[in-house]
């Protein structure tokens, strides 16, 4: 029996080896294509699985305790068309005879995948899936058109614009659509950009437009301004005057109420301003007391 202890040993290096190619994650991924490991006991690893390499995983020698999602992950090719206008640029351009034109037009051609390391995270909080790669870069996409145009937005707002020389407006502005549009995709990587710039305005023509324009609406806010102040001085002068007119009618409704009573006032009142005569003539004269008999 002794010399058949091979047989034994054989089998378990057999085993062995087959436990080895069994647990071997990359035999799985192709080239180009990353994964993303689930286990029943520790869920997403936060380490992605490149394709190169060993990586081993004894949770693959059970069925059922581990998945591994295997996200393809080439360089995508896409051309990007980038169109709009500048703020309020259709009533700025009606200051000028001229009319101008401040809308954009940008074509911008993208070589680019994602970083294999932000696929964990993924996977794990939005829950990606590889078939939902296409809908995802379509998104990316739409976040890189968006980006582009907030570049040419940020610099109609600015004194002047991509910094350059007179005739080199739109190649200073491609430049920096290459520079500031792959900062803000930290999780993409951009293996070229190339911007082809077919209608940029005149950022410096709209600036100039767009201070007029808010110098005549300050000059305009100004003058309502003015108005109001004045309708509001008239509005309290009429109103003072018909509380003075109130006033009036209400001192000749008391003049009537006793002259109502005492018609003979009115004969006194006739006497006063035919003769001129005074109060101490009044007096003088005893007319006043004659009142009651001329009643």
């Amino acid at each position: 029996m002794r010399r058949y202890w091979f047989i034994p040993a054989a089998i378990i290096l057999i085993l062995a080896v087959v436990c080895f190619f069994v647990g071997w994650v990359q035999l799985s991924l192709a080239p180009d294509t990353f994964g993303v490991v689930f286990t029943r006991i520790q869920g997403f690893e936060r380490t992605v699985v490149n394709p190169e390499g060993i990586t081993w995983r004894w949770e693959k020698l059970i069925p059922g305790a581990l998945t591994l999602y295997r996200f393809p992950l080439k360089a995508q090719s896409v051309e990007i068309p980038v169109t709009g206008a500048l703020p309020s640029g259709e009533a700025y351009a009606a200051l000028a005879p001229e009319e101008p034109d401040f809308t954009f037009e940008i074509h911008i051609s993208i070589l680019y995948r994602l970083k294999p390391e932000i696929l964990p995270g993924l996977a794990d909080t939005s829950r990606l899936r590889p078939e939902a790669l296409p809908d995802l870069y379509k998104t990316l996409e739409q976040e890189i058109s968006a980006k582009a145009a907030s570049l040419v937005l940020e610099s109609s707002g600015t004194d002047s614009g991509p910094e350059a020389g007179p005739g080199q407006e739109i190649p200073a502005f491609a430049d920096r659509i290459k520079t500031d549009l792959p900062k803000s995709f930290e999780h993409v990587e951009f293996l070229s950009v190339t911007a082809n710039i077919v209608r940029l305005p005149d950022i410096a023509l709209y600036q100039q437009l767009r201070g007029t324009y808010l110098r005549v609406a300050a000059a305009r806010e100004e003058s309502l301004a003015s108005s109001a102040a004045r309708l509001a001085v008239q509005e309290a002068d009429q109103n003072a005057a018909e509380k003075r007119h109130d006033r009036t009618i209400t001192v000749l409704e008391k003049y009537g109420v006793l002259l109502d009573k005492h018609p003979s006032l009115v004969k006194l009142l006739f006497l006063a301003s035919v003769k001129n005569f005074t109060a101490l003539d009044l007096q003088s004269l005893d007319i006043l007391g004659k009142l009651d008999e001329l009643e």
